[in-house]
């Protein structure tokens, strides 16, 4: 997971991105439709249709726009420096909320209980405020090939 979290500052940072200059303005923001602890379903790669994202994090900025990052669960990545070759998660991603509403279908739960991604958050974070980091504004799918193209170059 830490080869995730490393990638995961770098590839932000590159392609399919939107850097910001604003701080953040208000730390768990409340969304109209999007809450801390929700898994959706969301329009997944071929073969990762049991795949989840949950939202762990939401951010608003100055400028009021809303960042929301998640997590995703029950991918089936390759991943090179791995054992079995696979990867199942991402810990976290921070996405524009108009990528997340374009890429959610169904609310899957309500509240449950939030993966590990305070590092990950914490890494993008200090980043994004040093202004080396921004968001992703593409799919959540888009993404995760992304991810798992960087990770095994």
């Amino acid at each position: 997971m830490n080869n995730l979290l490393f990638i995961g500052l770098v590839f932000f940072t590159i392609i399919g991105c939107s850097s910001q200059t604003k701080s953040t303005k208000e730390m768990n923001y409340t969304d109209e439709k999007f809450e801390v602890g929700q898994v959706w379903n969301y329009e997944t790669r071929k073969g990762e249709e049991n795949s989840t994202i949950q939202i762990v994090k939401i951010d608003k900025l100055e400028n009021e726009e809303v960042f929301i990052h998640i997590s995703v669960n029950g991918l089936r990545m390759k991943n090179s420096s791995t054992e079995s070759k696979l990867s199942e998660t991402i810990g976290h991603l921070p996405f524009s909320r108009k990528s997340i509403v374009e890429s959610v279908t169904t609310l899957k739960s309500s509240k449950e209980e939030l993966s590990d991604f305070e590092a990950g958050y914490q890494n993008w974070k200090e980043a994004f405020e040093a202004k080396k980091a921004g968001v992703f504004t593409i799919s959540i799918a888009e993404a995760v090939k992304f991810v798992e193209t960087t990770m095994n170059q």
